[in-house]
């Protein structure tokens, strides 16, 4: 992915203000090495690197409308774009209430990654050793896991974890943000 090139530029330029915070130091960073600002993008999985990058998309009031984990094909960044901007006329929808506007972000949230395009999840799998950790490590735990038993099965037998008993990114980051509905962004998790 790169935010240099359309249509994920156009979409930044004309319809965002774009800033950053750098996370080198923070404990919850990653540790495959340092990612500047003018740095080239390679085109990966979407989702990839989650713990290095994370893109947000805020109303102008810093409230989290939209949260991408990783990096994300320009395409499918610009999606997710369009959908943050449906979310942000929730949030200003004046005839809603909170609890109202809280339902609706969860259920579009929902809504959104069970239609998104076959393309788009095609490019949103873990990689490997995120798929081995979450499996060896958390497997009771983790909400990344499709199929449970195919994991099991697949350790018992110490053979290939199929790629398919795991959710895609694309649809794990909508199933956690629909649980954080219109967070502001300095309490956000």
């Amino acid at each position: 992915m790169s935010l240099s090139q359309d249509p994920a530029y156009s979409a930044l330029k004309n319809y965002f203000v774009c800033g950053f915070k750098d996370i080198t130091h923070e404990n919850y960073s990653g540790m495959s090495g340092r990612h500047t600002t003018f740095g080239n993008a390679v085109n990966t999985t979407n989702g990839a690197g989650p713990r290095n990058l994370q893109l947000f998309m805020l109303s102008s009031d810093g409230t989290v409308l939209h949260c991408l984990p990783g990096y994300w094909n320009s395409r499918d960044l610009v999606y997710e774009m369009v959908f943050a901007a449906q979310l942000d006329e929730v949030y200003k929808d004046r005839s809603l209430g909170a609890r109202d506007k809280a339902e609706k972000f969860r259920s579009m949230q929902l809504a959104h990654a069970a239609h998104h395009p076959k393309q788009m999840s095609n490019r949103s799998h873990m990689q490997g050793f995120d798929q081995q950790y979450e499996a060896k490590n958390r497997l009771n735990e983790t909400d990344t896991i499709r199929d449970v038993n195919a994991v099991k099965a697949a350790l018992k037998t110490d053979s290939h974890i199929p790629g398919n008993a795991f959710k895609t990114t694309d649809v794990l980051l909508h199933e956690r943000m629909a649980s954080r509905p219109f967070v502001h962004y300095s309490r956000f998790d």
